[in-house]
């Protein structure tokens, strides 16, 4: 086996630096980032002098003599391979993977509102795909669009996301609110079921919730009304309603002065639960309701 030399990404970083310098960039407020394709720069600008300016530093860059057409020549493709900008920086920085603005902002040593405003420059060439969990806050995950890479991507966080909904479908709808219910805010719902996990499961629900309860909406699982979110009423649940609307229709047919909700209830065989009452009743078009009273319209 021959000799191997190992190049840490570190030594890398610094050789592109020194090479820079070497050539007449001025390197101060550069930023190198390696990948498995190449180095991107940020901030490397060819320069023939700095000069300290209130503090900071200014780049002037001498413009070549008019006639001077060889020199003219570099310039220009010295201009076009130094014209980085950060858009560029973080575009490279998920072309292959997805990351968060954080981490984006510490791969390019630069701050996190700078990052957020490179991403809404880039408009449609990136794209939030998946969402993370970031200092406790659940976050969007970033990936440039238009490459195999970002609809592999897709399709696999798709994927992952219909599998949540099979492991979740149980537990959401046990503590959502039931169709006849009032709705609930989905952060409240989230907040219940976390109380009785696992950090770890507590943490991935509250990670994974908002495509998992859209997914579920989709799938005619939940449903939602502004920030409300509660159970759908099922084909079963349906077939119950109608049902229990029978027997009211009778308990009414049958009383000459109308009664209360409690006195239908009262009326019915077994427990009903009130609000489902209430959610049967408000939906026959044949009872009609007066001071609290409910009698039959037929």
């Amino acid at each position: 086996m021959k000799n191997a030399l190992l190049i840490t990404r570190t030594e890398l970083v610094e050789l592109v630096r020194n090479n820079l310098e070497a050539n007449g960039f001025y390197i101060g407020d550069a930023t190198v980032r390696i990948s498995s394709t190449g180095a991107t720069v940020v901030g490397a600008v060819k320069k023939d002098k700095a000069q300290i300016v209130g503090g900071g530093i200014a780049i002037v860059v001498a413009l070549p003599d008019e006639g001077d057409d060889e020199y003219e020549d570099e310039y220009e493709n010295d201009e076009e391979d130094t014209s980085f900008s950060l858009s560029a920086a973080v575009l490279a920085a998920i072309a292959e993977a997805p990351m968060t603005i954080g981490a984006i902002a510490e791969e390019l040593n630069t701050d996190e509102g700078s990052v957020r405003y490179a991403l809404q420059a880039l408009g449609g060439h990136v794209e939030s795909v998946a969402p993370a969990r970031r200092d406790g806050q659940t976050v969007s995950c970033w990936m440039k669009t238009g490459t195999t890479e970002h609809s592999l991507f897709v399709a696999a966080e798709a994927e992952r996301i219909d599998k949540r909904v099979e492991e979740l479908t149980n537990t959401v709808l046990v503590g959502a609110p039931k169709f006849y219910e009032r709705r609930a805010d989905r952060m409240e719902i989230v907040n219940g079921l976390c109380g009785g996990m696992p950090e770890a499961d507590a943490e991935n629900l509250r990670r994974d919730n908002r495509a998992v309860f859209y997914r579920m909406e989709e799938k005619g699982l939940l449903e939602h009304q502004g920030h409300g979110w509660r159970a759908a009423k099922s084909d079963k649940d349906k077939i119950n309603v109608s049902s229990l609307q029978g027997a009211v229709r009778e308990v009414l047919i049958q009383s000459d002065y109308g009664l209360s909700r409690q006195g239908i209830s009262e009326k019915l065989p077994g427990f009903v639960d009130d609000s489902l009452l209430r959610h049967a009743i408000k939906r026959m078009d044949d009872v009609v309701e007066q001071g609290g009273m409910y009698s039959h319209n037929g």
